[in-house]
């Protein structure tokens, strides 16, 4: 429910059910995530709680069983939540800079402010925007003084990623310097 600030789940696993109903960690989006350490390929049968209130399927508990459930609103999938269409963003400022964030318009809203990049390899700066609906995103970068803004007109760029660098906009690439962490 949208009015939880917290999300515990109990649940029954192996034939055996947990002594308390285990803290989930808040995911995304009003989620909340939990990995049940070993479910030996059986069906794990499991109710949730914020403290007080009880989501246990109308007395009947939810039962499932499989790599990943998702449940909400009474309703139960087998499939992750879908949390729209993310864009990694690439940009390669001028070796002068010492930071970069950038400012961004995706699914008809700019950000409030810039959004603070982070260092990746080889001079690359990057930031992924949480959805982007699969639209174009039009975007400018800031050192927090100086602008690259594609003299005035900024980079418009859709895709899953985008590079950005030397007053160019490349969609769907990432730079050639391996990241091994994301």
């Amino acid at each position: 429910a949208s009015s939880w600030k917290t999300a515990k789940v109990h649940y029954k696993a192996n034939g055996k059910w947990t002594g308390s109903a285990q803290q989930m960690t808040l995911y995304r989006n009003g989620w909340y995530k939990y990995t049940i350490p070993d479910t030996a390929g059986g069906q794990v049968r499991m109710a949730f709680t914020n403290g007080s209130a009880w989501d246990n399927n109308s007395g009947k508990d939810y039962f499932a069983s499989g790599s990943v459930v998702s449940v909400s609103g009474g309703k139960m999938s087998s499939k992750a939540p879908s949390f729209g269409t993310p864009m990694t963003v690439w940009y390669k400022p001028a070796s002068s800079w010492k930071t970069a964030k950038v400012h961004y318009k995706a699914n008809g809203k700019w950000t409030g402010s810039a959004q603070q990049m982070t260092a990746a390899c080889g001079g690359w700066y990057k930031y992924t925007i949480p959805d982007t609906a699969g639209g174009q995103v039009r975007m400018a970068f800031t050192n927090g003084s100086a602008w690259d803004n594609n003299s005035g007109k900024d980079y418009m760029v859709s895709g899953d990623s985008a590079a950005v660098a030397g007053g160019q906009s490349v969609p769907d690439v990432t730079p050639n310097c391996t990241i091994t962490n994301k």
